[in-house]
């Protein structure tokens, strides 16, 4: 798979490991960030 791919998968995977500790608006951006480098 390409990285752009494993960076989804990881911060998809991620989101769902921390929700329980409020860290949901962090991943968030960190997520769309990666999400936006893969588009580009």
């Amino acid at each position: 798979m390409s990285p752009a791919i494993l960076a989804i998968f990881f911060t998809y995977n991620l989101e769902k490991v921390l929700a329980p500790y409020k860290l949901n608006d962090y991943i968030y951006c960190i997520s769309l960030s990666f999400k936006a480098l893969a588009v580009a």
